[in-house]
């Protein structure tokens, strides 16, 4: 392979890899989930697009309370836009319910393009 064509597939390999990266303009979700001010860990956060352009995107929190979305394995947050929140968590070994505004996905939020952070205190009224 000559010199100019090993130039012009390199440059078409950026090229690819670049738009492959951009394509999920994504932008950072972190936030905390408490119960009755203690950490919900364990409980599961999950984003569903209200317009539904694009997939729903989850994490479960970690024992100190905090949860961060991922797109993909290796892509951080969600893309911007409005989203119903919805949360499930089931408090010790209790009979409890969370409130249905986060049990049903009832509450909606709203991604923008830098980054976000939602906190959400759960209750069982």
């Amino acid at each position: 392979m000559n010199t100019p064509t090993l130039i012009v597939a390199s440059l078409v390999l950026v090229g690819l890899v670049g738009c492959s990266q951009s394509e999920h303009n994504t932008a950072p979700v972190s936030g905390m989930v408490t119960y009755e001010g203690q950490p919900a860990a364990g409980a599961r956060v999950l984003f569903i697009p209200v317009d539904g352009t694009t997939r729903a995107v989850g994490s479960e929190v970690n024992q100190e309370g905090k949860y961060e979305l991922y797109f993909s394995t290796t892509q951080v947050g969600a893309k911007p836009g409005a989203y119903k929140v919805q949360i499930t968590y089931s408090p010790g070994k209790s009979k409890e319910r969370i409130s249905p505004q986060f049990s049903r996905g009832e509450m909606e939020v709203n991604v923008s393009e830098t980054d976000n952070v939602f906190d959400f205190e759960l209750s069982n009224k």
